[in-house]
């Protein structure tokens, strides 16, 4: 899934400039949330007959950590 992590990797900037508010909120703020999903991390593990990409779970854990560590 090395383009889910591309396509995260141009969002980065306002991901991490959301973290504060982020923490503020105790949540994702709507605009990551948005952007995690219009990137694909979303539909990483739904299987491909349902629209997703069906990641292996080990691709889905480390782009979830390469997230956290943004």
């Amino acid at each position: 899934m090395g383009q889910v992590l591309d396509n995260i990797s141009q969002f980065a900037d306002e991901i991490r400039a959301d973290g504060v508010e982020g923490d503020k909120l105790m949540r994702l703020t709507d605009g990551s949330a948005k952007r995690l999903r219009d990137a694909g991390v979303v539909r990483m593990l739904q299987p491909k007959e349902f629209g997703g990409l069906e990641a292996h779970p080990r691709e889905f854990a480390e782009t979830a950590m390469a997230i956290g560590a943004m």
